[in-house]
């Protein structure tokens, strides 16, 4: 996959690009067959999905781990997760299994919403298009278990785009913007005032894209960046963000060649998660953890059927839970969680199109959900029982302090959530 010049394409997590203010149709046409839009980075061919009605579907109101998971919560370890961190408060207890609360959503005034990450106090953050002649895009994060209020606009001084794309339990966010000469660049932001404080992220042997998308709770960065023709993750680490990095190149076989690697979200154990193309422009998950890539594909047991390999994977939890979609035989898009080789939809009302994001330490999931009837985006958070009767703000403790992130270091962090 060529990779084009920085002011021609932007870095992002996302495969929904500026297309969103031509509806859903030309939305679509940067949704390939094999889910082949990163960066908005064309192949040379392409086939035009335009979203239209799922045929109806039970509303799955049940939230389930794998069987496995939901007899017994011990088997996740999560009573030692909360002793390691000596903080019980941040230790929610976790619904494996009943009724959860599922939302849609927009940031007030805004055309479409985006949800992209979620950390473990359900703060929300992503992206809106607002109605102006320009119909420019803002970031924002959520705070609350109101969804008609609690919005924080987000915007880099001096941008004329941001987008949010993840956020951990202290509340810093990273995500991306464009310049007034049309550059895009990758940032990171610290603390609560949004109309300063941003920092420049600056991977080396990055030719254009810098797109963070992922921060765990010690700032541990999990992103992407295009060079040399080809997109490639990266971590980093420390706070010196012009050194630090490490590439993530999911490696080649003797029958698989990855072309490009996208790195979307890391989790509090250093969990990376994302998706590859091989050399036939498939698309596959996959994770990363303690050195040791695995694949993820959608299996052809799912109904809607997958169409050929097309599974992108977009959140992950230290649990190995991952969240994605995949392009299905009827050529629309389906959203999933997944924890090991057991997948299942994740869905939202009949009719509608899912994208899953975000995934955070709680099992709560957000994302997108296309109305067909209305023709709009919205935002989606699908939280869990036990979760969605508490108030939280999504910031960390009151001793959390961002200068003190090595107390955070077995602390949950969202990668996509991401």
């Amino acid at each position: 996959m060529d990779v084009a010049d920085g002011k021609s394409a932007r870095p992002t997590k996302r495969a929904d690009e500026a297309a969103q203010s031509q509806g859903g149709s030309e939305m679509r046409q940067r949704k390939m067959v094999f889910g082949v839009i990163f960066l908005s980075i064309m192949l040379s061919f392409m086939l035009v999905v335009t979203p239209a009605a799922r045929p109806s579907t039970p509303d799955h109101s049940t939230w389930s781990l794998s069987a496995d998971r939901d007899r017994d919560d011990e088997s996740q370890n999560r009573d030692k997760v909360c002793k390691q961190n000596k903080r019980p408060q941040k230790c929610q207890t976790v619904s494996t299994g009943g009724v959860a609360v599922t939302v849609t959503f927009d940031v007030p005034g805004a055309a479409l919403t985006w949800a992209l990450g979620i950390n473990s106090a359900d703060a929300i953050v992503g992206y809106f298009q607002d109605t102006t002649a320009s119909a420019a895009y803002h970031g924002f994060i959520h705070q609350g278990t109101t969804y008609t209020t609690g919005y924080t606009t987000v915007d880099v001084p001096g941008a004329i785009l941001t987008w949010v794309q993840g956020v951990n339990d202290l509340g810093d966010i990273v995500g991306i913007y464009e310049d007034s000469t049309g550059t895009t660049h990758g940032f990171l932001h610290h603390g609560t005032d949004y109309t300063q404080g941003y920092l420049t992220l600056s991977v080396p042997g990055a030719e254009c894209c810098i797109s963070p998308n992922g921060i765990a709770n010690d700032g541990t960065i999990a992103g992407t960046y295009g060079g040399k023709g080809h997109i490639h993750g990266f971590m980093h680490k420390g706070t010196d963000l012009t050194t630090g990095y490490s590439t993530i190149d999911y490696p080649s076989t003797a029958t698989v060649t990855a072309t490009d690697t996208v790195a979307n979200a890391i989790d509090r154990s250093d969990g990376v998660a994302g998706y590859y193309f091989d050399q036939n422009f498939a698309a596959h998950g996959f994770t990363l953890r303690s050195g040791t890539f695995s694949t993820m594909d959608a299996p052809g047991t799912l109904v809607p059927r997958p169409s050929g390999t097309s599974t992108q994977v977009y959140g992950t939890n230290s649990l190995g839970v991952v969240v994605g979609y995949y392009l299905d035989s009827g050529f629309q898009y389906d959203a999933f969680q997944a924890q090991g080789t057991t997948f299942k939809l994740v869905t939202a009302g009949t009719g509608n199109i899912v994208f899953a994001y975000g995934i955070n330490e709680n099992g709560d999931v957000v994302g997108e959900v296309y109305d067909s009837v209305a023709g709009k985006y919205h935002g989606l958070a699908i939280i869990a029982a036990s979760n969605s009767a508490t108030t939280h703000t999504g910031r960390g403790d009151d001793d959390d302090k961002n200068q003190h992130r090595d107390n955070d270091n077995n602390e949950n962090g969202e990668g996509g959530s991401h």
